[in-house]
């Protein structure tokens, strides 16, 4: 009967925290680290390629990197902006990462599709420990679900920065399409 009731009140505490109590989902190790990549999958060699990296230290300015232009092209052209992060803005992404299952989960990859080279992947740092997940899931619930933690990580970068982005992509366009 004890037993019943000790698991009964893990159980509640486990329920009322909103997840897996032991993961401590509220506390960001000092070592967390965030980076996300993203690549519009233009396949041909073109002015049109565009990529970037949105990195998340622990603390202080995370940035933005861009490269215009695709990898084998010999005209790319770079681009890195900062911008803050809050710790509030950190802790809520790391919950999110542990409701998601994250830094719990296998996160199998598809087989790529022929032609189809963009999408979202990430790595993060936490805990000592290193967590990959790949830009195609070979399950589309999965998908889903990182999908939140890569908007959330989208959505610490300013507006203004998105819109620099779009302006700098465009006129990239513009001087290298021949």
């Amino acid at each position: 009967m004890r037993r019943a009731v000790a698991s009964l009140i893990v159980l509640i505490g486990v329920v009322a925290c909103g997840g897996n109590a032991q993961l401590e989902p509220g506390t960001v190790p000092s070592d967390f680290q965030v980076e996300y990549s993203w690549n519009n999958g233009v396949s041909r060699v073109g002015p049109d390629f565009l990529t970037y990296q949105v990195s998340l230290p622990t603390t202080g300015s995370g940035t933005i990197h861009c490269t215009f232009g695709h990898p084998s092209s010999n005209q790319q052209e770079e681009w890195t902006e900062t911008f803050e992060v809050t710790a509030d803005d950190l802790q809520a992404l790391y919950a999110t990462m542990h409701e998601v299952g994250l830094f719990t989960k296998t996160w199998p990859q598809a087989e790529p599709v022929p032609g189809l080279s963009g999408g979202s992947s990430i790595r993060v740092v936490a805990d000592g420990g290193e967590y990959r997940v790949p830009s195609v899931l070979a399950d589309s619930s999965d998908a889903d679900s990182i999908a939140v933690v890569y908007q959330m990580i989208r959505s610490m970068v300013p507006q203004t920065i998105w819109d620099e982005i779009e302006t700098r992509q465009a006129q990239y366009i513009e001087d290298h399409d021949s």
